[in-house]
Protein backbone atom coordinates (compact mmCIF):
# COMPACT_ATOMS: atom_id res chain seq x y z
CA UNK A 1 0.00 0.00 0.00
CA UNK A 2 1.53 3.39 -0.83
CA UNK A 3 0.39 6.31 0.82
CA UNK A 4 -0.28 9.68 -1.10
CA UNK A 5 -1.15 13.17 -0.08
CA UNK A 6 -4.03 15.29 -0.90
CA UNK A 7 -3.48 15.90 -4.49
CA UNK A 8 -2.12 12.24 -5.17
CA UNK A 9 1.17 12.34 -4.91
CA UNK A 10 3.14 9.20 -2.94
CA UNK A 11 4.94 9.68 0.56
CA UNK A 12 8.45 8.91 0.39
CA UNK A 13 9.61 6.07 2.63
CA UNK A 14 5.84 5.47 4.12
CA UNK A 15 4.96 2.66 2.12
CA UNK A 16 2.74 0.18 4.76
CA UNK A 17 1.64 -3.53 4.19
CA UNK A 18 -2.34 -3.91 4.01
CA UNK A 19 -2.38 -5.74 8.02
CA UNK A 20 0.59 -3.99 9.46
CA UNK A 21 0.35 -3.91 12.79
CA UNK A 22 0.02 -0.70 14.79
CA UNK A 23 0.01 0.34 18.17
CA UNK A 24 -3.14 2.39 20.12
CA UNK A 25 -1.38 4.43 22.58
CA UNK A 26 -4.14 6.12 24.32
CA UNK A 27 -7.89 6.67 23.90
CA UNK A 28 -10.21 9.22 26.16
CA UNK A 29 -13.85 10.11 25.80
CA UNK A 30 -15.78 12.69 27.63
CA UNK A 31 -19.70 11.32 27.89
CA UNK A 32 -22.28 13.51 29.38
CA UNK A 33 -23.75 12.15 32.57
CA UNK A 34 -21.44 9.77 33.35
CA UNK A 35 -18.22 9.06 35.23
CA UNK A 36 -17.20 6.13 33.31
CA UNK A 37 -17.95 3.79 30.24
CA UNK A 38 -20.75 1.48 32.02
CA UNK A 39 -22.66 4.48 33.49
CA UNK A 40 -22.65 5.79 29.86
CA UNK A 41 -24.06 2.82 28.24
CA UNK A 42 -26.78 2.41 30.98
CA UNK A 43 -27.70 5.65 30.19
CA UNK A 44 -28.39 4.61 27.02
CA UNK A 45 -30.28 1.78 27.36
CA UNK A 46 -32.00 3.83 30.38
CA UNK A 47 -32.89 6.22 27.95
CA UNK A 48 -31.82 9.10 30.29
CA UNK A 49 -31.63 12.09 28.84
CA UNK A 50 -28.92 13.81 28.82
CA UNK A 51 -29.53 17.11 26.69
CA UNK A 52 -28.44 20.69 28.56
CA UNK A 53 -28.45 24.46 27.62
CA UNK A 54 -25.06 25.23 26.52
CA UNK A 55 -23.74 27.88 28.86
CA UNK A 56 -22.64 31.03 27.41
CA UNK A 57 -19.72 31.87 26.34
CA UNK A 58 -18.55 28.10 26.04
CA UNK A 59 -18.02 27.68 22.84
CA UNK A 60 -15.76 31.07 22.09
CA UNK A 61 -11.72 30.58 22.56
CA UNK A 62 -9.96 32.58 25.05
CA UNK A 63 -8.75 35.16 22.24
CA UNK A 64 -12.32 36.26 21.48
CA UNK A 65 -13.44 36.66 25.44
CA UNK A 66 -10.60 38.89 25.38
CA UNK A 67 -11.66 40.87 22.73
CA UNK A 68 -15.06 40.78 23.51
CA UNK A 69 -13.84 42.35 26.97
CA UNK A 70 -11.70 45.09 25.56
CA UNK A 71 -14.87 46.48 23.38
Amino acid sequence: MTITTDDGKPCEGLEQGPFEPIAVIGVAAMMPDAPDLDTFWQNIIDSHVSIREVREGRWLSATIRHRLRLQ
